[in-house]
């Protein structure tokens, strides 16, 4: 199976970095203009400029991922209730009816909000995120993890972090003030990984969903200002389940306590 990868050791980061800096990704956030326009424009000229600098190579992929055989990478073949797939592209299908087959789709009862009893008189508005907390979630991208839909991979986020943090934090307030998403982050490259049994079984895998790494590092950005507000809110003597805290900590602080009395 050949695939197209970028080829880093052929790539100039600094021209392209001096590049996206010359553009000034963050004119093509809009204030109130459709967010799916935004999000595809910025990701248009952010892969342009890419194209630029970094290099493209083919791969012939010869390494057996860990769940799949060579018996069945020759034969190509799945078997699910009498129904046998001989080419990638039927595999593919036969996997797509299985996982759709076990989905459900029926609406999640959301509670609520009037009947929770309110335990803090702490409100916590509107979520705005500075240009430092986007550039460090960029920079501590894990680049081994694999790309969404958008076909954005890690590395890049990471190498220009700083010359896209600004326009991406934009896009990332937008997103979060008007309460919507671009289409694109919603869509996943689902993989099969093998489970348990027979490897020939569509229903011995499970799905896993590859999500845009520009929608998790929104993910990320919003998780750290709610872990923020919420820990702000715990008493200082909780010491189970905080980071930097520990029983070890509890501990010494009641012997602090004993020994001061």
């Amino acid at each position: 199976m050949n695939r197209t990868v970028y080829d880093y050791q052929r790539g100039n980061f600094d021209a392209l970095r001096s590049s996206l800096e010359s553009e000034n990704l963050s004119n093509l956030i809009s204030a109130e203009g459709d967010i799916d326009h935004d999000w595809l424009i910025w990701k248009s000229t952010f892969l342009t400029i890419v194209a630029d600098h970094i290099p493209t190579k083919r791969l012939r992929s010869r390494k057996y991922v860990p769940w799949l055989t060579e018996k069945i990478s020759i034969k190509t073949s799945v078997n699910n209730v009498r129904e046998y797939a001989e080419n990638p592209r039927d595999i593919a299908t036969l996997f797509n009816c299985y996982f759709v087959s076990i989905f459900s789709s029926d609406p999640i009862n959301i509670v609520n909000q009037q009947s929770i009893s309110e335990t803090t008189d702490t409100l916590f508005n509107d979520i705005v995120l500075s240009q430092g907390t986007v550039r460090s979630v960029l920079r501590n991208l894990d680049n081994n993890k694999a790309h969404g839909p958008d076909e954005i991979p890690a590395r890049l986020l990471t190498e220009t972090a700083y010359q896209i943090a600004p326009s991406l934090c934009l896009l990332f307030n937008k997103s979060l003030k008007s309460g919507i998403v671009p289409r694109e982050w919603k869509l996943a490259n689902v993989v099969p990984i093998h489970k348990k049994g027979d490897k020939d079984h569509a229903e011995n895998y499970r799905p896993i969903s590859l999500l845009s790494l520009v929608s998790k590092v929104l993910e990320r950005c919003v998780f750290i200002s709610i872990k923020e507000h919420a820990f702000s809110q715990i008493n200082s003597c909780q010491h189970g389940f905080i980071s930097g805290k520990s029983c070890v900590t509890q501990l010494i602080e009641v012997l602090d306590t004993i020994g001061s009395q």
